[in-house]
């Protein structure tokens, strides 16, 4: 189960919307299947972020942080290149701007009274990055320092290929002896590859040795620094205090240098600052899709950079807010639960306060649940670690962070006098040099600090939500041979709770569990899209698709997706085809697993033919807003209303 690894003494902040005026936008250039002639006046908004600290240039008890600054109150201020642009944005409202909403606020009894001076009040602006709505007047902020993302300046300077000219921009709109830009974060992902290394990127701007910006002043320069790390299933985010109060989140895809914001709020509350990575709440409930249109010399382009890489920040973003006890984990969690009996306590931890509090409601009365923070404190007091976590770069937080990580809990459990051998699982399907990187690293921990008594092994589960529900899961173990036998039966005494006792294999070594669940993935996937393909063909033909289902189970073409999820909608009850194709395997999913068979594929030199049209299929069925984002088995309905 995901978590957001918390400090008990980690700070928190409070968070005000600034009004930083108003623009009017053409729907049709944002979400798909919109009016063209409809347009929206939007706000522009800031946000005052108020962190419990000293500020370095100042007197005072709190740091001011401003992320985002709206729009400008003169707009003859902009390039004159942005005119033309700005003129077809209208009405706009420059009044109140980000100043003049910092300069007036309301006391308690509502009337209008002086709050911050933004040329002495605020410490930090943070710009999510420079479109014009979003750099607003910086000169206001005389005292502060900027920090934007990687590249931010030589785009300012220099812009960034034909949509992105410099003349769209001041070169000097940021001051640069305050400007200090986050470090770039490479990635081997293509996409991002090409977002941040093509022709028309912009390059990373180092700090100068003689900046006058003035970093944060809780930050340790011993064991603190600006680096991109993971938090929770966020996968590169920036502790930008040092105290986990404020977290900067990489969000690629959109113009260079985008930038969101994670701030907590409140015990396991946190509020999310978007900046531009979804221009629509329809986009991110997943109802309408970005819009693409002419660029106007033959190709085609949306309002961000690189689509396919802001979709993904979107998944991101859904993964990292909404992971945790959900729909494999919670039903595991409760099935696990039900089978133990009242002489066991199980722990629980997730990145969902609610997730938590229904849980443990819906607990009374069985055995005993408790709530730890993070990996390190279930590691500490725990015989047996189970997660299901939803990506590489989560599991390597959950397990490896120093500070809050399964092993480090581990380590500090043995300090402590206890030295009882302890399992720790990992049931998500995760890129199998990650589960090699956490099984390496937990061999050298146990051997050089455990007496060799802490075992890793990898359990990926199949049979999908709704056998989660059931508690008839399949369960692949992968564990180390010279501790098998006696590990393996620790491990399907629990897993027997939630699957099936028969359907728990012993697969092999370390990793092999994995291997045998992404092979399993691999196949389904293309499963799925031959199995809809040939009912449809029936379905076109004009045949009785239910007795059609009936005859290829009896025959050579039977297979999971024609006897247990059937993709033609009233041929199965109690399948995701039957409820509009939701609360299954999504679409999206599927094709991730997918692709990790081909990359398994490819790393053995396995031959591979129907991985890539299947995996094209999927594709061009997800980018249609009335298939994304349901069960897999939808490229049926996909097949079924596309023309030959």
């Amino acid at each position: 189960m995901a978590a957001i690894n918390e400090t008990g003494n980690s700070p928190y902040v409070t968070v005000s919307a600034l009004d930083a005026g108003h623009i009017t936008l053409p729907d049709c250039l944002f979400v798909t299947g919109a009016d063209p002639d409809a347009r929206t006046t939007v706000p522009s908004l800031s946000f005052l972020i108020q962190h419990p600290s000293s500020p370095a240039h100042r007197d005072g008890v709190t740091t001011n942080l401003v992320f985002d600054l709206g729009v400008k109150r003169d707009l003859s201020a902009y390039a004159q290149a942005q005119h033309q642009h700005i003129s077809e944005r209208q009405p706009i409202v420059t009044d109140p701007d980000c100043s003049a909403s910092l300069r007036k606020g309301a006391n308690s009894a509502g009337s209008s009274t002086h709050l911050l001076n933004p040329e002495k009040d605020i410490d930090f602006v943070i710009l999510s990055h420079v479109h014009w709505d979003h750099i607003g007047t910086p000169s206001d902020f005389s005292s502060a320092t900027f920090v934007v993302g990687s590249g931010t300046l030589d785009l300012l300077q220099n812009g960034a290929g034909p949509n992105y000219p410099a003349e769209q921009f001041n070169a000097d709109e940021l001051p640069a002896s305050r400007t200090v830009e986050l470090p770039p974060n490479p990635s081997p992902d293509k996409d991002f590859q090409d977002y941040h290394e093509g022709s028309n990127a912009p390059a990373h701007t180092p700090m100068p040795a003689d900046s006058l910006a003035k970093l944060p002043p809780l930050a340790d320069s011993d064991t603190w620094s600006w680096a991109w790390q993971p938090f929770g299933a966020f996968p590169r985010t920036i502790d930008f205090f040092g105290d986990g109060s404020v977290r900067v989140i990489d969000s690629p895809g959109h113009i260079y240098g985008h930038v969101n914001l994670l701030v907590r709020t409140g015990e396991r509350k946190y509020v999310y600052l978007g900046g531009d990575c979804c221009h629509d709440t329809r986009i991110l409930s997943g109802e309408r899709d970005i819009a693409e249109y002419s660029d106007g010399r033959g190709g085609v382009r949306s309002v961000h950079v690189h689509t396919a890489l802001a979709k993904n920040t979107l998944v991101e973003i859904d993964k990292g807010i909404l992971s945790g006890l959900g729909v494999m984990g919670y039903p595991m969690a409760k099935n696990l639960l039900a089978g133990l009996g009242s002489s066991k306590m199980l722990l629980i931890c997730d990145v969902s306060k609610s997730a938590i509090d229904r849980f443990l409601e819906e607990a009374q009365g069985q055995a005993t649940v408790g709530v730890v923070a993070n990996g390190f404190e279930a590691a500490k007091v725990a015989g047996t670690v189970i997660t299901m976590l939803p990506g590489s770069d989560a599991v390597k937080s959950v397990y490896l962070d120093p500070e809050t990580g399964i092993l480090a809990g581990a380590v500090d459990a043995a300090a402590t006098g206890s030295l009882a051998p302890k399992l720790i699982m990992e049931c998500g399907t995760i890129e199998t040099d990650t589960i090699s990187t956490v099984a390496e690293a937990t061999r050298k921990v146990s051997d050089a600090k455990l007496n060799s008594t802490l075992t890793f092994v990898d359990a990926p589960v199949s049979g999908g939500p709704m056998g989660a529900e059931a508690g008839t899961l399949t369960f692949m173990v992968g564990c180390q041979p010279s501790v098998s036998e006696t590990v393996f039966p620790i491990a399907e005494s629990y897993l027997r709770h939630m699957g099936k006792e028969q359907d728990i294999y012993l697969c092999g070594d370390v990793g092999a569990g994995t291997a045998f669940k992404v092979i399993n993935n691999y196949l389904s996937a293309i499963t799925s899209l031959a199995a809809s393909e040939a009912l449809n063909i029936g379905t076109k033909a004009g045949l009785d698709v239910k007795l059609l289902t009936d005859v290829i189970n009896a025959s050579g073409g039977q297979c999971w997706v024609t006897s247990k999820s059937n993709p033609v909608p009233g041929v199965q009850d109690n399948v995701p085809s039957s409820r509009d194709y939701s609360g299954g395997f999504r679409i999206e999913l599927c094709a991730k697993v997918l692709g990790m068979g081909s990359k398994l594929a490819e790393s053995v030199g396995a031959r591979t033919v129907l991985d890539a049209p299947t995996l094209g299929a999927f594709h061009e069925a997800m980018g249609d807003e009335r298939y994304k984002g349901r069960d897999a088995r939808v490229v049926y309905k996909w097949l079924n209303e596309s023309q030959r």
